[in-house]
Formats: structure tokens, sequence, C-alpha cells
């Protein structure tokens, strides 16, 4: 448990590497909050047969963290802000560990007309935790 009183954020972990990573930090004894679209605003919402964010902080608690899972459109800068004072309010702001894995290729695609592509990702990523 080297990680136990040590305060997680993965973005993106209701599937692939994400979760995996979620997965990693809850079995070392982190608290992990995973984040992730509402389903119905996700690329994947119409795949019933992917895992959910639910599920991935179950499974993050019962391999020895505590998962919490938590919706968030990081493309959306005031569900990002309430996101972080979530976090402010539940842990006295500690975050010890940002793994920023969300991810919307449609999305990036559709938004960015005048931008190449290879600039849409980063910026998500980044802009997301500001």
């Amino acid at each position: 448990m080297a990680l136990k009183g040590q305060i997680a954020v993965v973005t993106g972990a209701s599937r692939g590497i994400g979760r995996g990573l979620a997965l990693q930090l809850g079995q070392a004894g982190a608290t992990v909050y995973v984040t992730g679209r509402e389903p119905e605003h996700s690329d994947a919402a119409t795949d019933n047969y992917l895992p959910s964010l639910e599920k991935a902080a179950r499974e993050i608690t019962d391999c020895g963290g505590k998962g919490i899972a938590a919706y968030v459109d990081h493309s959306n800068m005031e569900e990002v802000k309430h996101f972080f004072e979530r976090i402010e309010r539940d842990y006295n702001g500690q975050l010890d560990i940002l793994v920023n894995n969300a991810f919307s290729a449609a999305k990036a695609i559709v938004e960015s007309e005048n931008k190449k592509f290879y600039e849409c990702p980063p910026e998500m990523g980044t802009k997301s935790t500001t």
C-alpha cells in the first residue's frame, strides 16, 4: 500500500489506458478520482458493452484503494472548475497524482475546424486541469 493517503485523479478513466492506470493506483492504496463524460455525451455512448465509470470506481475500491467516480467533460472549463472545487472540499485540495488521459477524437475533429488535428489533444489535456 505504497500510495495509502495519496489522492489521485485519472481523467478519461472509464476504459483503456486511463482505467488501467487508475486500477494500478488503487491497488497501491491511493484514493482515485476517475473522471469521464456522462455516458450520453461519450463517443462510445452506443457501446453498451464498454465498462462504466462507476464500475471502475468499484473495482478500485475492491482492490484496496478508494475509487470515486466523477462525471466531468474536460473540454468544459466550468465543469473542470467544479470538479477541482470538489477535491478542495473533500480533501482540502490535496492532489498528489494527476494523470491527464482524457481525449475525445470526435469532439476534437468537429470543434477544431481551423486547427491542425495534433493541436487539439494537448490543449484538452493541459487546459482541462488549469
